[in-house]
């Protein structure tokens, strides 16, 4: 019976290894051979973004954690976007699978301010302006570093959804939609 026990010991500790260790081992090869080689093109983007992108102000900082508080979701997106990693243009499942992945390799090697120069630099607001710096140029006539937290929450809703924004009827919709994010982020910050 001893024996029995212990044999069933060792396989459940090998079954758990293997139910570890494979998937780990699967992760760290992924990393190396489709995440790294873009390690200097993403290096490329974020020492490319403006100085008020690279540093943006801290409302525009509040305004692009919401609403999980986590910006590494929005970064993996746009570098897939931008750098076009060869299984994303695979079908349905293996866009889910790169986006999967990415997310977890940008939270893993990349910090929160790398995360936020990535959003601020490459982000498409409409009229064909990429970038929060350009953008609010393109609409507001001013530096980033100048706007108002009513300004910055428009751009920051106009980045989630660019192409919705630019009909002239529709700019009331997205008053009100800056103004939701802003009510947002600062209840979270007073939370």
């Amino acid at each position: 019976m001893n024996r029995a026990v212990t044999g069933a010991r060792k396989a459940f500790a090998w079954a758990l290894a293997i139910v570890v260790l494979v998937p780990l081992a699967a992760f760290v090869f992924y990393d190396l051979t489709r995440f790294q080689p873009h390690a200097s093109e993403i290096a490329r983007i974020v020492a490319a973004a403006h100085p008020n992108e690279s540093s943006p102000p801290e409302m525009l900082r509040k305004l692009l954690r919401e609403p999980r508080g986590d910006v590494s979701l929005n970064a993996s997106r746009l570098l897939i976007l931008k750098l076009k990693p060869r299984a994303s243009r695979r079908g349905n499942l293996a866009w889910q699978s790169t986006s999967l992945l990415w997310w977890l390799l940008v939270k893993l090697h990349l910090s929160e301010d790398e995360q936020l120069a990535i959003i601020c630099s490459t982000s498409l607001l409409g009229r064909r302006t990429y970038g929060f710096e350009a953008g609010a140029n393109t609409f507001f006539d001013r530096p980033l570093n100048r706007l108002t937290d009513s300004e910055l929450a428009t751009l920051a809703v106009r980045a989630h959804s660019p192409t919705r924004w630019q009909r002239p009827d529709r700019q009331d919709d997205l008053a009100k939609a800056a103004d939701n994010l802003l009510a947002r982020a600062r209840d979270t910050t007073m939370q």
